[in-house]
């Protein structure tokens, strides 16, 4: 398996869900990922949510999506991380239309 196969193969075991997108190389221009216990945090507290975006900070010269959720005792965790080839309306769009 090369890298990304490995990845998403373990990431589904420990239970997190995984999505992507590839263009006509087959190579992944967007990626998704999120745990389960992250998503039932966010039902449960979705009031308020924050979106963060490095460009060109990986190996990958991606640009890294974070969400983060906040509880009602302002304390904040992890909802997921995208992987998206640009900084392009449509590549936030699908980022948020993943969570």
């Amino acid at each position: 398996m090369n890298p990304m196969q490995w990845t998403l193969t373990e990431a589904i075991k420990l239970g997190y869900f995984t999505t992507y997108l590839r263009n006509a190389e087959y190579h992944a221009t967007h990626l998704f990922i999120s745990h389960a216990e992250s998503l039932w945090m966010l039902h449960a507290w979705y009031f308020v949510v924050l979106v963060d975006s490095m460009y060109k900070t990986n190996v990958y010269k991606k640009a890294v999506v974070q969400f983060v959720g906040v509880t009602p005792v302002k304390k904040n965790f992890n909802i997921g991380l995208a992987l998206v080839e640009d900084e392009t309306k449509e590549s936030y769009a699908w980022a948020l239309n993943q969570l």
